[in-house]
């Protein structure tokens, strides 16, 4: 999803909790940029939450949960996949509203008060969701048509 939306114009950041490289589940090994700890949201257009399972680590991640929350009230871009949703439903982003994750997130979702769809992509105000690693492709697709050429992206 880096290189799409970096070729698509933006520019992309990668945070993390820490600078060790991160493998996907791809295989493909990512090093962070910066630490999350260091960012802000004013200074960033969108911020994205990838998932699978080495998301759970910001499910309950206090800092990440106050840096979606400051990028929703200045009405910024949102994107969280797979299990990343967790997050925003932590951190009461999703309550009330359209949302999608991987199938076993949706009994947690549901229990937070969002309105689960199943939809490989979900757009909900300023917060898209996706289902699952097949719809990496048509979630950074959408994010790209909703962000201008030069955003800065923050991708955790």
């Amino acid at each position: 999803m880096k290189a799409f939306l970096d070729n698509c114009g933006g520019k992309v950041i990668v945070a993390s909790s820490s600078h060790e490289p991160a493998e996907g589940m791809s295989g493909v090994m990512v090093a962070a940029d910066v630490l999350i700890a260091d960012v802000a949201a004013g200074d960033f257009d969108a911020i994205l939450l990838v998932g699978g399972i080495g998301s759970n680590e910001y499910w309950h991640d206090r800092i990440v949960h106050q840096l979606v929350k400051d990028a929703n009230d200045g009405g910024k871009l949102i994107g969280a996949l797979c299990l990343a949703p967790v997050t925003l439903a932590n951190a009461d982003l999703l309550r009330g509203k359209k949302a999608t994750a991987h199938n076993s997130a949706k009994s947690f979702l549901t229990s937070r008060g969002v309105e689960y769809t199943g939809n490989s992509v979900e757009i909900s105000g300023n917060i898209v969701t996706a289902r699952g690693p097949e719809a990496t492709e048509e979630f950074a697709e959408t994010l790209a048509g909703l962000l201008a050429r030069g955003n800065q992206v923050l991708n955790i």
